[in-house]
């Protein structure tokens, strides 16, 4: 396994990683963050981040098949996901190519990482801090929760939020930890598309989400995109089949005993 490929793996098949693990300059689409200038500065926006939150989806569990495709216009790779969480505990993502080759199976728990790699025959553990190594992004395994059910990806605040409309749509800007998020929203409420720039290395990643799935009041994405443009542009596509929300089966990780073990 390539190490880009390994990474696309490591996160969701490496959907943030590939993104933030470069240096060099990164452009997404040429669009560059920018809060309104109409913006209150004295007002804050407590009714609105309520709305987002309420609004959020919300499961207990989720389930779900999928295919993904990267694409930077020199390679294509497809993968076959299958994708357990049960909130706030565990995601399990298991990882093959045609179908049938096994590639991976990952294990996040908000403490820790663990990614059996079935390819290069090595089991790693780590803490969130090894995502450092990857993406100055402060990613968390709530980040990881959000980007599958498809809520915004760094939660709102009150000191660095803004809200306006375009077109009856709600729009939101914040920061984390030095990045810029911007967050588009549709008439539900539920998040269109995520855009998170660091604008000392002007690196951008966006996050688009279509093909909504409703379920009572959630409305869960059917698709997720994401663009990218650095030293070369790259697309990543995930399409979700078979949804459902409740437990489907009990997930192992046994390590053999040949692999070679890394802990971070």
């Amino acid at each position: 396994m390539s190490k880009e490929l390994k990474l696309w793996v490591i996160f969701a098949c490496s959907i943030l990683l590939v993104a933030c693990s470069t240096k060099k300059k990164m452009v997404i689409n040429n669009e560059q963050i920018q809060a309104p200038k109409q913006f209150n500065t004295k007002k804050t926006y407590e009714d609105e981040i309520k709305q987002v939150v309420l609004h959020s989806n919300n499961v207990n569990w989720y389930y779900t098949k999928a295919t993904a495709k990267y694409d930077d216009g020199k390679q294509e790779i497809g993968l076959d996901l299958e994708i357990q969480m049960e909130k706030s505990k565990e995601i399990w993502i298991n990882v093959k190519a045609m179908g049938f080759i096994n590639v991976a199976r990952i294990l996040f728990q908000p403490d820790s990482i663990r990614i059996l790699d079935y390819i290069n025959r090595t089991y790693t553990s780590a803490t969130y801090q090894y995502l450092r190594n990857f993406t100055p992004l402060p990613i968390a395994y709530a980040q990881l929760e959000n980007l599958i059910i498809g809520n915004v990806l760094f939660p709102l605040d009150v000191q660095s939020s803004h809200f306006v409309k375009v077109n009856n749509e709600a729009i939101s800007y914040n920061q984390v930890n030095g990045f810029k998020q911007k967050t588009n929203y549709n008439n539900f409420m539920k998040v269109k598309q995520t855009m998170v720039q660091d604008s000392l290395q002007s690196q951008n990643l966006t996050i688009a989400y279509s093909q909504f799935v409703p379920e009572n009041k959630n409305q869960f994405p059917g698709k997720i995109n994401i663009q990218l443009q650095a030293e070369k542009n790259m697309n990543i596509e995930m399409v979700m089949n078979n949804l459902s929300f409740t437990k489907k089966r009990d997930w192992q990780l046994s390590v053999p005993k040949n692999y070679k073990v890394h802990v971070f």
